[in-house]
Parts: C-alpha cells; structure tokens; sequence
C-alpha cells in the first residue's frame, strides 16, 4: 500500500474539471473570508486598540497567497511546472506590488512568506490525494 508522500507528481500534470472546480470553489471561498476579515475584524480591532501582533493588518496577505495560488490552479487544465514554482511566482509578485505600490510594509512581506509555506505543502497534499492525469509529453 502506498502512502500519499511516496507518491512523486512528475509535470506536467492533466487536471479533470471536478479538480479545477474544487481549486477554483476554494479560492473563492478564500477571497470571502478575507472581504469578511477586512470589513469585520479589522475595524473591531482598530477601534478598540487591541494588540493582535499585526494579524489585522496583514491578514490579507497571509491569505493573499493561497487565494491566488488556487485561482491559478484552477484555471489551468495542465499544469507544466512544479507547484513550488506556481506559490513562488505568485509570493515574488506580492513582494514586488509592496514595492511598487508605495506601500511597503515588512510585516506585509514577512507575512507573504510565511504564508508561500503551509501553502506549498497543503496543495502538494491536495494534488497528491485527486486522480491527475500524467502526460508523457507536451502537447
């Protein structure tokens, strides 16, 4: 019996719709918790001066990273290169925009870092436990 961590996922990888679908449902429902948490938790933390070690304000980026990588995923139907690659893109493209945006903010990029983490390995999991098709070349 194999376990899921000794599967390997080689590239690239056929995705069935029913994958994309759960991809793009739990992207989302990502993007709602984070309206949610802007529009509700945040305020009630400003306004009472509560010390929440910056989750407030960097709530959105922690989320940021696995809503994107989602919605990427699930608007592919092939996916070329590894997942590493995908959250990698998507973290470097967050750091830039703080650097563009005028709106630099260490705890912003701190938090889009640590979010790239649990996010790389929890879509490894997820990719590893669907039926993915294997292609044996590009086509």
């Amino acid at each position: 019996m194999t376990h899921s961590r000794n599967i390997k996922l080689k590239f690239p990888l056929l995705l069935n719709k029913k994958t994309r679908f759960i991809f793009f449902a739990a992207s989302c429902l990502l993007f709602l918790l984070t309206c949610i948490l802007i529009s509700t938790y945040r305020p009630y933390i400003y306004q009472y001066s509560i010390n929440d070690y910056h989750f407030a304000d960097t709530c959105t980026n922690i989320l940021a990273v696995p809503t994107a990588s989602c919605f990427c995923i699930s608007i592919n139907k092939q996916l070329n290169y590894n997942i590493y690659l995908y959250v990698s893109c998507i973290c470097i493209g967050f750091i830039l925009y703080e650097f563009i945006g005028f709106t630099y903010d260490i705890f912003d990029i701190i938090a889009t870092i640590l979010s790239a983490i649990p996010t790389t390995i929890l879509l490894e999991v997820i990719l590893k436990k669907t039926k993915l098709y294997q292609l044996d070349s590009y086509e």
